[in-house]
């Protein structure tokens, strides 16, 4: 097996571009660019977050093909009226499959979709989560072309660092639908290690705890004379400030909860999401929910947050653990994401790693800062080097339902991994070759990407043939895999886009046999 790593691809350095960052959250959207030497955050009718949420009314769209979206603002204002016409947290389906946890625990009604993925319902259609994310991209550009009074077709895009292959190629997918080329994605506690390492001036090794509305993600960077380098990283794209918030709206409503509609449970984990807030710099405050109201204190949030809290350390143990690091050897540790302003977050890191945390940069704004400063250095050319890593493991299926990895787990990127397999029968003429993403050593544990057969093989004794398999994994950390017969020269390659566990019949319609 052979490892490459490859340098970074040549970047535009046309300075007459205009590229923005994109912080693309699971409960707010912020957008930077860079104003002479330092990024600045763009207003979105008139503020500096825009919810993340999609609504639709009754009437149809302009062209009459589906139902009319709002998103944003109008959205939120949707919620007073028509809360079972607002959706939420479309980021956590991105790359979902019906069968997947993510869809089991959405807070919507999920269907699945032609396409092997899933789909929301509005009004009468059916839209995927990578449609919906187009769209409310595409509005988006809208209003900073407007706020900037000019065209905008380039932007990093931030994303969890524990994203999936599936998750950010559905990602990549919805901003190019939407009109953006996409310069980068890139992780989002990364992002903010670039704000912190470039506006405040840090260096030395350190961690990014990063609990936002819908995922958690923790990394180790070492920051030193302008090159960023991810040692390590892990999360949960399942763990959030929106789980805290819906265990103390199921505390406070108690036995009534169960029998709530999904929109009237939208709305009490709204209510919960203002409480919680309040609570980060007050010791009470009520949680009203007609005809349910009841003041709730800082330790009945502390009760239902303690459990979400705590599952954020098993991933910090794991990502301390895979880069041979122990809490005291950190020089520091940043904060990002509006989670951690709760002072049981705060009280937390500080405790585990035996030092206050970070957090003078604003933790819900650290993350678009840190995209725009990367947006700048990709269009016009910067003297910094972002060095990254893959989250998780890719490899394949071999015999015994066993996964064999290419590319482990925090392996810089972009990078090849190339492995040569043989035939196990006489004469056999065709290969599958399953491609998966996770750390267990059964393939049923693991996420499956794609599925394909290599087939014509040329006849030869078991053990004859030989197929070379390579994993290239771009900067975004999006996977391409080829196999090539060294003996016929015969090739083919897939680019993993998401496929849902696609069926042999439907992965060799992505084929590009050559």
């Amino acid at each position: 097996m052979s490892l490459q790593i490859q340098e970074p691809e040549t970047e535009n350095t046309n300075p007459r571009c205009t590229a923005i960052g994109i912080d693309l959250g699971t409960t707010h959207t912020l957008v930077s660019i860079m104003r002479e030497d330092a990024p600045e955050l763009i207003p979105l009718d008139d503020q500096l977050l825009m919810p993340s949420l999609i609504g639709w009314e009754d009437n149809l769209s302009k062209d009459r093909k589906g139902p009319a979206l709002v998103f944003g603002h109008e959205a939120a204002a949707l919620l007073t009226t028509r809360p079972d016409h607002v959706v939420s947290s479309i980021k956590r389906l991105m790359g979902a499959s019906p069968d997947s946890s993510e869809a089991h625990t959405f807070p919507h009604t999920v269907f699945p979709h032609a396409s092997g993925g899933v789909a929301l319902k509005m009004g009468d259609h059916l839209l995927t989560p990578t449609e919906l994310t187009a769209h409310f991209l595409s509005s988006l550009k809208t209003k900073v072309e407007t706020a900037l009074g000019h065209p905008v077709h380039e932007a990093v895009i931030t994303i969890p660092a524990y994203f999936r292959d599936h998750a950010r190629a559905a990602t990549r997918k919805a901003a190019e639908k939407a009109g953006f080329r996409v310069l980068r994605l890139l992780s989002e506690p990364t992002s903010a290690a670039l704000a912190y390492g470039l506006d405040q001036g840090i260096e030395g090794l350190y961690g990014v705890y990063d609990l936002g509305g819908g995922t958690f993600d923790f990394s180790l960077l070492s920051m030193s004379r302008g090159v960023f380098d991810v040692r390590a990283t892990g999360g949960d794209t399942q763990l959030g400030g929106d789980d805290i918030d819906e265990a103390l709206a199921q505390w406070a409503l108690g036995q009534a909860w169960p029998s709530l509609s999904p929109a009237q449970k939208m709305t009490a984990r709204l209510h919960a999401k203002v409480v919680k807030e309040v609570l980060s710099h007050q010791e009470e405050a009520v949680f009203l929910h007609p005809p349910h109201q009841h003041t709730v204190t800082r330790d009945n949030l502390t009760h239902c947050a303690q459990t979400w809290v705590d599952k954020t350390f098993v991933c910090v143990k794991n990502v301390l653990r895979d880069a041979n690091v122990q809490p005291h050897d950190l020089k520091g540790i940043i904060l990002v994401g509006g989670a951690t302003r709760m002072p049981l977050v705060q009280k937390a890191v500080s405790s585990y790693f035996g030092q206050e945390a970070l957090h003078t940069l604003d933790p819900d704004h650290v993350v678009a800062l840190g995209a725009g400063l990367q947006a700048k250095a990709l269009s016009q050319g910067a003297d910094h080097i972002l060095l990254d890593v893959t989250p998780l493991s890719l490899g394949i299926e071999v015999i015994g339902d066993t996964f064999e990895p290419l590319i482990r787990r925090n392996t810089r990127i972009p990078v090849k991994a190339t492995q040569t397999f043989t035939t196990a029968k006489d004469n056999q003429d065709a290969l599958r070759i399953h491609v998966l993403q996770g750390e267990h050593d059964h393939i049923k544990h693991n996420r499956s990407l794609a599925m394909f057969e290599f087939v014509d093989l040329p006849p030869l004794p078991a053990g004859t043939a030989r197929i070379c398999v390579s994993f290239t994994l771009d900067k975004d950390g999006i996977l391409t895999v080829s196999a090539q017969e060294e003996t016929t020269g015969q090739k083919q390659t897939v680019k993993i886009n998401p496929s849902y566990g696609l069926t042999l019949e439907g992965a060799k319609a992505l084929l590009d046999v050559s």
